[in-house]
């Protein structure tokens, strides 16, 4: 975002670099002139600079210019002209300065795949999954997981220590809940084109039937909580699963029969499904990591929740497509119970 910061840049050589907190920076110079990590060098136009106008430095949330598609190289280059030093030992001295480089330079590489698996189902749902952007857009999502995962592995840092994976009681409810959500938010943004269609519900007809979901799912909650006390977290991660798969098989049979009741009763499940379990999502992963990690173990947990939500949405509206007979409500909700299912594995672990 350089092209569009109004800050003077005059490629100053520097002996160091320091963090936002430790230090009052220049209103008109530039940030990384004055030792500021900013990634405006590596980072696309488009943002108007907003944060580096104000002080901030750029973190690349624009992604890399077009002509370099790896912003860590294109970063680790911008810096190589603005060092000042020729030895090998102190250009050491001055990158020790820079905290978690590699984690700094390739932050969005989780962001990338998440949103670029989204664009691949929207593309490839209208333009068929053979289609050369959709194929493009699937590479590069899972380019940019390898890379979320390489890097992972290389920071002294990282977001998330990849060994707790190995832990049962962590990468259960990491499988468990994503799927439950899958299917929670997905059919609940298609349950109103269902009462539309097949009931000829209105607007606010629409809203009162859905009340039943967020009512249940509000009461249950806390009930779930208790309940995982005395029978413990895994039950309560598998029920989930159980009562969200038979919630979207409540609603599947619904479109077919074009039954109101079993809308309800789907409703009813899926609020139930994710009230006993909720709790017990984020106490288990809690539960498993240590205490100087659990601040970044909900944050993937969360993390997590949202790849599930989002991906639902788009994946279920996605085999939805134009259609709107009951065959094609049922599909994408049989669809969602299957995916829902998958908990399952998690629950078990």
């Amino acid at each position: 975002c350089c092209d569009e910061c109004p800050r003077t840049r005059e490629e100053k050589k520097i002996t160091g670099f320091v963090r936002p907190h430790e230090i009052i920076p220049d209103p008109d110079e530039c940030l990384l002139d004055q030792g500021m990590l900013c990634m405006g060098p590596a980072t696309r136009s488009g943002c108007g600079a907003l944060c580096v106008t104000v002080g901030i430095p750029c973190r690349g949330c624009y992604g890399p210019p077009p002509n370099s598609p790896d912003q860590g190289t294109k970063m680790v280059s911008a810096l190589a002209s603005v060092i000042d030093s020729q030895d090998p030992e102190e250009i050491d001295r001055i990158l020790d300065t820079i905290a978690d480089p590699i984690g700094t330079f390739y932050r969005f590489s989780l962001a990338t795949a998440t949103l670029s698996f989204l664009l691949f189902l929207e593309r490839g749902g209208s333009a068929g999954f053979g289609d050369p952007l959709a194929v493009a857009l699937l590479l590069l999502a899972v380019g940019a997981l390898t890379t979320f995962l390489r890097v992972e592995r290389r920071v002294p840092a990282p977001m998330l220590r990849l060994e707790y994976f190995r832990r049962p009681n962590f990468r259960g409810p990491l499988i468990a809940q994503p799927t439950a959500q899958f299917a929670y938010m997905g059919g609940f943004l298609i349950a109103p084109l269902l009462l539309d269609e097949l009931f000829g519900f209105t607007v606010s007809g629409i809203a009162l039937v859905l009340l039943f979901r967020p009512g249940v799912y509000s009461v249950m909650s806390p009930v779930g909580g208790r309940l995982a006390m005395v029978t413990g977290e895994r039950s309560m991660i598998i029920a989930g699963s159980v009562l969200m798969t038979l919630s979207m098989v409540a609603w599947g049979v619904a479109a077919q029969q074009e039954n109101l009741g079993l809308v309800i009763l789907g409703l009813v499940l899926s609020g139930l499904a994710m009230g006993l379990a909720s709790p017990s999502y984020s106490t288990a992963v809690a539960g498993s990591v240590e205490p100087k990690d659990l601040g970044t173990a909900n944050g993937i947990n969360a993390t997590m929740m949202n790849i599930g939500m989002l991906t639902g949405i788009q994946a279920m509206f996605t085999v939805l497509g134009d259609g709107r007979e009951p065959s094609d409500f049922a599909t994408v909700f049989f669809f969602g119970g299957a995916v829902a299912s998958i908990g399952l594995v998690g629950g078990l672990m």
